[in-house]
């Protein structure tokens, strides 16, 4: 994921550049340390990219290849998900994995069963 940062004070404002989708702006905070006599600007955690990232680690960790492709986005706790799964049963295991974590306020599950695609158990 590439992402461009426009400095303009405080908070931060990345746009984070998504294939094939649309740009996302998103809204994080920074704050100065200082560390080892030297003062640097140090990004503090956004609850939406810790929710993702959890997001993405449940799906690997599901142990179903196809599910390792899936797009999430998430905003404000609101998590969608997009991208092409082989069956139904996939589409509802990424469903019951995401609902299962802290933090998702709701889910837009848009993923679409195409039979094509070779599930790759």
């Amino acid at each position: 994921m590439n992402s461009l940062r426009l400095l303009a004070g405080n908070p931060v404002l990345f746009f984070v550049m998504l294939p094939d989708l649309f740009i996302l702006p998103v809204k994080t905070k920074e704050r100065m340390v200082k560390l080892q006599g030297e003062t640097r600007s140090v990004l503090l955690p956004n609850p939406d990219n810790q929710l993702m990232a959890r997001i993405r680690r449940a799906l690997r960790n599901s142990g179903y290849a196809p599910l390792f492709r899936v797009r999430v986005v998430v905003d404000q706790g609101a998590v969608f998900l997009e991208g092409e799964v082989p069956t139904y049963f996939l589409k509802q295991v990424a469903q019951t994995r995401v609902l299962s974590l802290d933090g998702v306020k709701t889910l837009t599950n848009e993923l679409v069963v195409e039979r094509n695609i070779e599930p790759h158990f």
